[in-house]
């Protein structure tokens, strides 16, 4: 028998992926508990995972359009849509950094078009940072699941984000126009949090800027690649 493409987000080196899917769908279960909704459309639902664990919980769950990237890579590039599709939730996980950063503030209005409550979205992230992490010890057997535990990040200065990876330039100019600048092949992202003209306050005012309202940002642990945003529709 093959072996299923899906059973490596679940393999030991990549413990990542599964806490990043678990996030995904978390955030969206807090937001129904919370207000009540129960409407999800997904863009770009990649492999389908997070989808089938949310139509098994009872959302009304369904996948928009979208178009194979710009630079015919595996990951999937928004469809800048133009008609209008409302659910309560729209999600876009680890797809808007496969466009270029001229594009973000419309696909922000695209999104909020097609939410009628909430946009969630997470975007890998270039910031380098430490994590502090304390574990008070006074628990065991079963309570040890329960130790209080302390986190926290310390943010490092931009400057030590590698540079070879070229993506702080998100446009060229051609002809005395400015294109916008496709992303270096190995990495498969026109731009990351955390590099030049995407910094989290520059985000979230492109975002703002388009009626969506910042409820809440983490860097969850233990996936310390994604930032997950989650606004609310104003």
């Amino acid at each position: 028998m093959e072996n299923n493409k899906l059973d490596t987000d679940f393999h030991p080196n990549q413990t990542y992926r599964g806490a990043s899917i678990w996030h995904q769908v978390s955030t969206v279960v807090a937001l129904r508990r919370e207000f009540g909704v129960n409407s999800v459309c997904e863009i770009g639902a990649g492999r389908g995972v997070t989808g089938a664990i949310l139509k098994h919980l009872g959302f009304r769950y369904s996948i928009s359009k979208s178009l194979p990237s710009q630079v015919k890579l595996e990951a999937e590039n928004l469809q800048l849509l133009k008609e209008s599709s409302e659910a309560d939730i729209v999600c876009a996980f680890q797809v808007l950094e496969h466009n270029p950063l001229v594009q973000l503030q419309e696909i922000f209005e695209i999104l909020g078009r097609l939410s009628s409550r909430f946009v969630v979205i997470s975007l890998p992230s270039s910031q380098p940072y430490l994590i502090v992490s304390l574990e008070l010890k006074f628990f065991s057997g079963y309570q040890a699941r329960r130790r209080p535990r302390l986190s926290f990040r310390v943010r490092l200065p931009r400057v030590l984000i590698p540079r070879a990876r070229g993506r702080f330039d998100t446009t060229v100019l051609v002809n005395k126009k400015r294109a916008a600048s496709e992303p270096v092949p190995s990495s498969r992202h026109f731009w990351e949090v955390g590099e030049r003209g995407a910094s989290l306050k520059q985000i979230t005012e492109k975002a703002a800027s388009e009626g969506l309202s910042l409820i809440r940002s983490e860097i969850p642990h233990p996936n310390n690649q994604h930032v997950f945003f989650v606004f609310e529709k104003c």
